[in-house]
């Protein structure tokens, strides 16, 4: 009897030594390869971003395998997360909903090769209607987003609230509103400066981008100091050699 006591023991030593071996190579990586196979680190794009935030190291850039993930991801106030995805992964939520789009973003960050989509099937139900890629949170950073491609079915494709010390880079991207008559015309590229008053360094660069629109405008820059009552929320433009159609 004492004998099967002792080998329990050690096996399970020996098993928990091993797990925790494995953890620890994954923390010390600067990169993570998502998707499903033998050398992927995570299986949705979800659970890879919650590890990072929590043991990753400083910076850590998450590889995309060729896919389409079906997520609604949240990475608000990020300070060390990329992603790049294998020749053009999609993300895609399919609820339609304003709440849930492919990914929730504000911070510092580096995105490439990427198609953002926010679709609804037949029976998706929602109250507003959802962007492929929505900012409109704090966390200051630069932020680039690098051959990406942003479809909505039902609204903007991307929809931008800028906030205090953010800058936010779109480059050789492209923008599509496909919706069949949507009431929000914000057209297919929506952003607004932050509606407080003395907000400053919010920063917009659009360059060598395609940006189009089924029906109504294919961009659209509010003020929201002239909503809110707001002042001195200033918001710089830079927009280089794009197209609107």
């Amino acid at each position: 009897m004492k004998r099967i006591i002792i080998a329990v023991f050690i096996l399970t030593i020996v098993i928990t030594m091993n797990i925790s071996s494995g953890n620890s190579t994954v923390q010390q990586k600067s990169s993570l390869i998502i998707g499903v196979g033998f050398k992927c680190d995570f299986n949705t794009i979800q659970s890879a971003i919650d590890f990072a935030r929590v043991y990753a190291p400083r910076k850590v850039t998450l590889l995309l395998k060729d896919s389409q993930y079906e997520e609604a991801l949240q990475l608000v106030g990020n300070t060390n997360i990329s992603m790049i995805g294998e020749n053009q992964t999609v993300i895609i939520n399919k609820t339609g909903d304003y709440y849930t789009p492919p990914m929730n973003y504000s911070g510092e960050g580096y995105f490439e090769n990427i198609t953002f989509i926010n679709n609804h099937d037949t029976s998706a139900t929602y109250t507003i209607p959802g962007y492929a890629l929505h900012c409109d949170s704090p966390g200051a950073g630069t932020t680039k987003f690098k051959n990406c491609t942003f479809i909505s079915k039902q609204n903007s494709s991307v929809g931008i609230g800028m906030q205090q010390d953010q800058t936010l880079i779109f480059e050789n991207c492209e923008f599509y509103k496909q919706d069949t008559g949507s009431p929000y015309n914000g057209g297919s590229l929506y952003c607004h400066n932050d509606q407080f008053s003395n907000v400053i360094n919010q920063h917009l660069i659009i360059k060598n981008c395609y940006i189009s629109s089924d029906l109504g405008l294919a961009m659209k820059i509010d003020d929201a100091n002239t909503c809110t009552g707001g002042t001195d929320s200033p918001m710089d433009i830079s927009f280089q050699n794009n197209i609107l159609y």
